[in-house]
């Protein structure tokens, strides 16, 4: 081999001369230059918003979170974090050139309330945290950027956190559009469902009841399971089984009936929704943030699915099947009241107004009751101080101004 013919030969390494041990003692101690931070892709934490409770204690840091602005975006540009510190740049970005941060901030929040999408402003890291109707969760960032002629300009960049990929770009395009002074005339999509039913239904007279058998079977199976990835498809399931957009009339109409049907001796899928709904101020404890994001979105399909079948029942002219719902008046009511009021939860509190229109504009007896535990008074608060930044929760907001005066 060579090794052993070098050895026997009596051939050594040739050794490094004195230039070339200098030269390589400048290269090890010579400054490396920086490298731009890399960023997590693939792994991105959920976000989640927290409802006011004092029984949850937080920390110093999530105390200071809560205290930044859900209304308006006020950046400082002294603290613009540098673009080229940041790698890589997510492709939903937008370079805008002789554009001030203010204006951009301006323009972003406007796109927000127009497509109804919630967002807390963090002023000192000019970043926004935006959550839209079907959960999907972004971060909005604005950045120093500079081109190739040396000039400062800005970087406004959107990413991804969780959620609907579809209704993200939507909703980045609307807002990387407006933040560059373009007129955007789609909005953002609401969240599109297909008919649960499957076709073809079987046949006889009594086919669709039989279909929605099925289904109600197979979303209480969901329900009893111990993932919340199941429990969460169940509830999302019954949500499209009972709104007219998603399923066909008489499927949403049998389906709502089920939701107010008690029968006696045997839970039914709207005893879990009423269980639901009146444990979601307690769902807030859990150390587990997982775990309250689940149930955050549990609770807010729980509200849609009884906006929806309400509006379902009332368009048939059936009154007395609520009427004579005692849950509805002694605490749903107060529910959705107690859920108005807070308005670090405006998605929440957009389904809410939805089941107070729907119980209100159906019968006096509902608007007397919601008169007399102080309805109008909260909705009037509201909409007098136009602190609601939800384009939809606000004309709710105002159909119920409009109901509610006819009692008082």
């Amino acid at each position: 081999s060579c090794t052993n013919w070098s050895i026997k030969s009596g051939m050594q390494k040739p050794k490094a001369t004195t230039t070339e041990m200098k030269d390589d003692a400048k290269i090890s101690t010579s400054p490396r230059p920086l490298k731009p931070q890399p960023r997590s892709i693939m792994l991105r934490p959920v976000l989640s918003i927290q409802r006011e409770n004092p029984k949850y204690n937080i920390s110093q840091s999530e105390k200071t979170k809560a205290e930044k602005s859900t209304h308006k975006w006020n950046i400082n540009v002294q603290t613009l974090e540098d673009s080229s510190t940041i790698f890589p740049i997510e492709r939903t970005h937008v370079i805008l050139k002789n554009i001030s941060a203010s204006v951009v901030a301006d323009r972003v929040t406007v796109c927000l309330e127009e497509n109804s999408i919630f967002a807390t402003f963090y002023d000192d890291e000019a970043m926004a945290v935006a959550e839209t109707e079907d959960h999907t969760r972004f971060e909005i960032r604005l950045l120093k950027h500079q081109t190739e002629d040396k000039k400062d300009n800005l970087l406004l960049e959107v990413q991804r956190k969780s959620g609907s990929t579809i209704t993200f770009h939507w909703a980045a395009r609307s807002i990387l559009k407006s933040a560059q002074g373009i007129a955007v005339k789609e909005t953002v999509p609401r969240p599109l469902a297909v008919s649960l039913i499957p076709l073809p239904l079987p046949e006889g007279k009594y086919r669709e009841q039989i279909a929605v058998s099925k289904e109600i079977e197979n979303i209480e199976s969901l329900l009893q399971k111990d993932r919340l990835d199941a429990n969460v498809l169940g509830m999302e399931s019954l949500r499209f089984l009972t709104s007219v957009h998603s399923t066909t009339p008489k499927t949403a109409e049998i389906v709502s009936r089920l939701i107010f049907h008690n029968q006696e001796g045997k839970s039914t899928i709207g005893d879990k929704v009423k269980s639901i709904l009146q444990n979601g101020y307690l769902n807030d404890n859990y150390e587990c943030e997982i775990k309250r994001n689940s149930d955050r979105i549990m609770y807010n399909h729980a509200l849609a699915v009884v906006a929806n079948s309400l509006e379902t029942i009332f368009k048939t002219g059936d009154v007395q099947i609520t009427e004579s719902d005692t849950w509805l008046t002694e605490e749903l009511l107060p529910l959705l009241l107690r859920e108005i009021k807070c308005a670090q939860r405006p998605h929440d509190a957009f389904q809410a107004v939805k089941c107070l229109n729907a119980l209100v504009g159906a019968s006096a007896n509902f608007r007397a009751y919601a008169a007399k535990i102080g309805a109008l008074p909260v909705v009037l608060h509201i909409v007098k101080n136009g602190t609601c930044a939800h384009q939809r929760l606000r004309r709710e907001l105002e159909k119920s101004c409009t109901t509610l005066l006819m009692t008082a």
